[in-house]
C-alpha cells in the first residue's frame, strides 16, 4: 500500500480501527465528492474533526482489546500477563 499523506494513513488507521461510533461519519466522508476533492490539509483537518485519533493511532493492550479474539492472532500475547476474559 503506498502511502501519498498523513490523510491516508488516517483513512488507513479508521478502517483498521475505528469502531461503531465512526459508522455513520464513514458513510458520509465515503459519499462526499467534497471530502475527496479538497486539499490534504482540509482533509487532514475534517478527519481530525470527525474521528477520535488518539483512539485510532493509540496503543492497545491486554485490557483495551477491542475484542477478546484479537488477542489470539498476537505474537505479543505470550508477554502479557495471563488475564481471564
Amino acid at each position: 500500500m503506498g502511502t501519498e499523506s498523513l490523510p491516508t494513513v488516517m483513512l488507513s488507521a479508521i478502517v483498521w480501527r475505528g469502531t461503531e461510533k465512526d459508522t455513520e461519519n464513514v458513510r458520509k466522508i465515503a459519499c462526499s465528492q467534497k471530502f475527496w476533492s479538497a486539499s490534504m490539509a482540509v482533509k487532514q483537518a475534517t478527519l481530525e474533526k470527525y474521528f477520535d485519533v488518539g483512539a485510532l493511532f493509540g496503543e492497545f493492550t491486554a485490557e483495551t482489546l477491542p475484542t477478546r479474539y484479537l488477542r489470539t492472532y498476537a505474537k505479543v500475547e505470550k508477554t502479557w500477563a495471563d488475564t481471564r476474559w
